[in-house]
């Protein structure tokens, strides 16, 4: 199948490499080009990339603002408005950890009341501890 969605880009490639595969049918160019399959569509999949996607670009943005390194250690913290959204990003604390360093998924309401920079974007707010 991914030899059917790459064959309009690369086509000699895609052709080669089908020849030289066990397949079914004289070419690759005869062979009908893949149908959607609509019971691998997985809202709940999107939503969580799209929280995952914002905390980060928030944490990011912080960072920039405030002018830090990204080797420069700071507290950054994470959190939603609805109590699902901000369990599915206590969830995404190991993968935000590769691209971000640590963000903690912490309640608005225990955040540092002084020295912390907040950045929001639709629900999901983020706070980078800031040097004075």
């Amino acid at each position: 199948m991914f030899l059917r969605l790459l064959h309009p880009f690369m086509p000699f490639l895609s052709e080669e490499i089908w020849q030289t595969l066990p397949h079914e049918g004289e070419t690759i160019v005869t062979q009908p080009y893949p149908a959607p399959q609509t019971h691998w569509h997985e809202p709940s999949t999107e939503e969580t990339f799209r929280l995952f996607e914002q905390s980060i670009s928030l944490i990011r943005t912080a960072r920039v603002l405030l002018n830090y390194s990204p080797r420069k250690r700071s507290k950054r913290l994470c959190d939603h408005e609805e109590p699902a959204a901000s369990a599915t990003l206590v969830r995404l604390t190991g993968p935000r950890r590769i691209l971000t360093r640590r963000i903690l998924a912490v309640p608005i309401s225990q955040w540092p009341t002084s020295n912390i920079l907040r950045s929001s974007q639709a629900a999901v707010t983020v706070g980078m501890s800031v040097e004075v």
